[in-house]
């Protein structure tokens, strides 16, 4: 578990052939004709190759809603990151639950 905190929404999510997940924030350059990039946060989730990224759409207790990522790996297993698209939690990386295998 190893993250940096933005507090930014992230942009997009990325998967490495490290099994590394990352949340990346762009914005635009003050040129305005390109984009910085950075890396806002990651989890080291996986042991191989991940091979897929997916937004859930969620529905908790008490009918409130939102999405959850789940990225999957070339070994099968499957892990979702409850706080990457929250705000209440900075948007953090830092925990990831394996959902299935």
């Amino acid at each position: 578990a190893n993250e940096q905190t933005n507090r930014s929404q992230p942009s997009f999510f990325i998967g490495f052939a490290s099994g590394r997940v990352a949340a990346v924030n762009a914005t635009i350059a003050e040129c305005g004709q390109q984009y910085n990039f950075n890396i806002s946060g990651f989890y080291d989730a996986h042991v191989n190759e991940v091979t897929s990224l997916v937004f859930v759409n969620d529905i908790a207790s008490g009918g409130k809603s939102g999405k959850l990522l789940y990225s999957a790996c070339g070994g099968g297993h499957v892990y979702c990151y409850p706080n990457a698209l929250s705000p209440e939690h900075n948007f953090s990386m830092d925990e990831s639950i394996l959902a299935f295998s």
